[in-house]
């Protein structure tokens, strides 16, 4: 009986392990790094809205600026109207419009991601949740066949 006991709790040992390491850590790291992309996102469209405010009390003066050509090249760049502008909006969708839409746009994208980060955190905690219910599964599958073991040396003596 101790045989058979120390084979089963062998193999569940071994099956939630495969799960922890396959599954449940590697979903934890996706979303951690989710979690980061969202993080760094959300601070992109927020100094966006502070950079097209700055445009606005500016009057929409013309503007001089550095673009890069490439290679780590630039050249100096006249931007004579700077009321308008292109978004890139994602699935290379690009609109223009004005800059109090771009600003209301921008804070609104921001919102949208701070709400996928909530929900991310929430799945972040959950599977560390999982994780710890396996881990203390390995434990008790491992310590299972000890105690079994314990058990029958005792009685034999």
């Amino acid at each position: 009986m101790s045989l058979s006991m120390s084979l089963g709790e062998s193999s569940k040992s071994r099956l939630y392990a495969q799960h922890l390491t396959t599954d449940l850590l590697p979903s934890l790291e996706a979303t951690r790094q989710a979690i980061q992309q969202t993080e760094h996102d959300i601070s992109e469209y927020r100094d966006l809205a502070e950079r097209l405010r700055g445009l606005e009390q500016t009057g929409h003066a013309p503007q001089t600026t550095l673009t890069e050509l490439g290679g780590g090249c630039y050249v100096d760049a006249q931007i004579p109207d700077t009321s308008r502008v292109t978004l890139d909006i994602g699935l290379e969708l690009h609109l223009e419009m004005g800059a109090g839409e771009a600003i209301e746009y921008a804070e609104k994208r921001a919102g949208v991601l701070e709400k996928r980060i909530s929900a991310l955190k929430v799945r972040e905690e959950n599977i560390i949740w999982q994780i710890e219910q396996f881990r203390g599964a390995i434990a008790e599958a491992d310590a299972g066949p000890k105690t079994a073991q314990a058990g029958v040396v005792e009685r034999a003596a």
